[in-house]
């Protein structure tokens, strides 16, 4: 697909306005400091001052702006065009450390996803150092080791579910959040922190049972 047909969808939701959700609302409230702190940004995520509520519907008319730039001009125009000036701009503006000197010299950096698998399936997902890869594949990693029988839930709304994933998510952090880290600073090693091997964190065993010693 092209840039521009990828971008669209996202173009029409920040032009015409998304309905705010609890957590949306929720992540407004906890930042209400920061936001306030800045005009611009108060006047996206606030509504006559104060959080939007769930419900409300929230428009973000710069952000459709910025996309359709982007969607004709392609990625240049972030980096070097009107798009970097005004970050630049507002940096300065505010005591940021990005330049436009930063940004015109911005390589990405293109990285190997990480794979897993999980009862058959083949599972694909961003690597460092985003840790959300990762962390996906060792917590089905840890799902797997029970029997074919293993009693999720049908619904991903149920709270047994919520609570089945959290906790296999706990005990994955506690182990082993040690290992994740950014790779172009940090010689992670992709081995360990997928826990190819044994298909969690060491100690995997320990933190199936937690899981299990949970869900009875």
């Amino acid at each position: 697909m092209k840039l521009a047909d990828v971008i669209r969808p996202a173009i029409e939701y920040a032009q015409e306005g998304i309905t705010v959700t609890p957590t949306l609302s929720n992540v407004i409230k906890d930042n209400f400091d920061k936001v306030s702190k800045f005009p611009t940004t108060a006047a996206i995520y606030l509504k006559d001052g104060l959080p939007y509520e769930p419900g409300d519907k929230l428009i973000n008319k710069d952000y459709a702006r910025v996309l359709r730039l982007i969607a004709d001009k392609g990625p240049d125009v972030f980096y070097k065009g009107e798009i970097a000036d005004a970050i630049a701009r507002d940096m300065a503006a505010y005591g940021g450390l990005i330049t436009i000197a930063d940004l015109s010299a911005y390589k990405p950096a293109i990285r190997e996803p990480v794979r897993g698998t999980y009862r058959g399936y083949e599972v694909i997902s961003a690597s460092l150092p985003s840790s959300g890869g990762t962390h996906v594949i060792r917590i089905l990693g840890m799902l797997e080791n029970y029997d074919n029988d293993f009693p999720l839930p049908e619904e991903p709304e149920d709270i047994g579910y919520v609570r089945i994933i959290g906790k296999a998510d706990e005990v994955l952090v506690s182990g082993a959040g040690f290992l994740f880290g950014g790779d172009v600073l940090v010689d992670v090693g992709y081995g360990i922190a997928l826990g190819l091997d044994v298909r969690c964190y060491p100690g995997c065993s320990r933190g199936v049972d937690k899981v299990k010693g949970f869900i009875g």
